[in-house]
């Protein structure tokens, strides 16, 4: 995020605490070996899109007005003009789209991943919570 924050917003300096949460949770999936099978991808990617939604709204609501130049920003304008407060809307924003986004990134990387010869996973640590309980 510093490096984003530089190259292309300055708002992503303050989303730290959001990745922070992101890493710290695919950690704690990995960890108990959740990577192994594709519907646990797709649980551990949408329980991630609502830690983030919970995490970055007070952020975005309280920093930004709840508009950062983000590619989403139109939804928070709509759950504004519908009568939402400021932290709703970015709430409701990030609950419509970090999710999807979340699963999508999950299930890209646990493709990639399936596709890594095995002789490589095993260079990793722990590489036993990312392979198939049966091969």
């Amino acid at each position: 995020n510093i490096v984003s924050s530089v190259m292309f917003s300055p708002a992503s300096l303050f989303f730290i605490p959001t990745v922070a949460v992101i890493g710290a949770f695919t950690g704690f999936w990995a960890k108990r070996g959740l990577f192994r099978k594709w519907y646990a991808v797709l649980v551990g990617g949408l329980l991630q899109g609502v830690l983030a939604a919970v995490v970055s709204a007070p952020i975005s609501a309280y920093l930004f007005s709840g508009i950062t130049l983000g590619g989403t920003d139109f939804l928070v304008l709509y759950f504004r003009a519908i009568g939402k407060s400021i932290l709703e809307s970015t709430f409701l924003q990030g609950l419509a789209s970090d999710p999807v986004d979340k699963m999508l990134t999950y299930v890209v990387a646990f493709l990639i991943i399936k596709k890594f010869p095995y002789r490589l996973i095993i260079r990793f640590p722990r590489y036993e919570n990312i392979l198939p309980t049966s091969k």
